[in-house]
């Protein structure tokens, strides 16, 4: 029912990749009241998951949708008689088996692929920060007013090194 309710009332972008994860959860945790989720009733979720060679990233991804779903029971969402759902939202300690992949420069072709997948909207933004490695958080970008939610980042104009001055 929580999961539910997350899904039907939730407005972002990336709600197709929390519904997935839902799913996946839906087979450890689905049958349980929502004051029974707790890190050890999730602790067979993470094994299974890990088992199959997944990142902790992701699965710390996917415990946070759990624990955003905790929280809006403890602090937002009530019953009839206006309580919580749940007294308080459990902690849940998101793994971290230090398995990230090492990053590496994209080439030219992954570089292509990847642009041609992104809306209108992000690729200048895109093309400059792969071009410069700048960031919006403290950077130049933040710095200008630039951010990209910001109307004037739309209007910029960003050219590959190459194709400046003739080259």
């Amino acid at each position: 029912m929580a999961a539910t309710k997350f899904l039907n009332e939730s407005c972002k972008r990336s709600l197709a990749r929390d519904a997935n994860c839902l799913k996946q959860l839906d087979a450890f945790i689905g049958d349980l009241e929502i004051k029974k989720v707790h890190m050890g009733t999730l602790q067979s979720y993470i094994e299974t998951r890990k088992g199959q060679g997944i990142k902790s990233g992701t699965i710390a991804r996917d415990l946070a949708v759990v624990r955003r779903i905790l929280t809006l029971s403890a602090r937002v969402w009530r019953d009839e008689n206006n309580q919580p759902w749940i007294d308080t939202a459990p902690l849940l300690q998101l793994p971290n088996w230090e398995d990230a992949a090492e990053p590496y420069p994209l080439t030219w072709d992954e570089q292509q692929q990847f642009f041609k997948l992104l809306p209108d909207y992000l690729h200048k933004m895109a093309l400059f920060k792969v071009n410069t490695g700048l960031r919006e958080q403290g950077g130049l970008l933040a710095t200008m007013g630039l951010g990209s939610q910001s109307p004037r980042a739309k209007n910029l104009h960003f050219h590959h090194p190459r194709k400046i001055g003739g080259l």
